[in-house]
């Protein structure tokens, strides 16, 4: 009886150790896939605090304890560069996240607006879309309407890999940019943040 439970016991680590093995090896895998979208955003994000002509805070209620991506930034923002049309999106979820998208000149969306937000000239406003009423959180599209009536726009985004609808942290009846204080503006407090609105003039 002692063999054959010896030889069970064997056997079952032999099999379990395989498993763990692939456990193991796909968490590294993972991780590195993690840390290299992480340093591809904040490549990304920094390329945009240079260009950027305008931010807007959004979930302009809630600050981070840390700055998101060790920037100025405490509040989820979305920045807009409009010599090169590209807008960003900078949110807090299970980490620091960006995610920009360049918009080209196209007809006005036609979609359910999910937020909206004034923009300075040359831009006059910011729209996000979400798909349908089961996805309020989702964001589907996003268009810039500017100043001269043009509008400018992304249509089915979708996260590369899942093909999710994206996640930005916005959601239905959102205003992006109601208040344009800082920190200290809001709290008394001595801390920075970056002012909203035109952030160069």
């Amino acid at each position: 009886m002692m063999k054959k439970r010896g030889i069970a016991a064997v056997l079952a680590a032999i099999t379990v150790l395989p498993m763990s093995g692939c456990s193991a090896v796909r968490w590294i895998a993972d991780d590195a896939k993690y840390r290299a979208e992480q340093a591809v955003m904040r490549m990304k994000f920094e390329e945009m605090l240079n260009d950027a002509d305008e931010a807007l805070c959004y979930n302009d209620s809630t600050y981070f304890g840390d700055s998101l991506m060790d920037s100025q930034f405490y509040r989820n923002s979305v920045l807009v560069d409009y010599d090169n049309m590209l807008v960003g999106f900078l949110f807090s979820s299970a980490g620091d996240c960006y995610y920009e998208y360049h918009l080209k000149e196209s007809a006005p969306v036609n979609g359910l607006v999910q937020a909206r937000g004034e923009l300075h000239e040359p831009g006059a406003e910011l729209l996000t879309y979400y798909p349908d009423e089961d996805n309020p959180h989702r964001t589907c599209a996003v268009s810039i309407v500017m100043a001269d009536g043009k509008t400018y726009s992304i249509e089915n985004l979708t996260k590369r890999g899942t093909g999710y609808t994206m996640f930005l942290n916005l959601h239905k009846g959102m205003e992006l940019g109601e208040e344009e204080e800082t920190w200290a503006e809001i709290c008394g407090e001595d801390r920075p943040d970056t002012p909203y609105g035109r952030l160069h003039e």
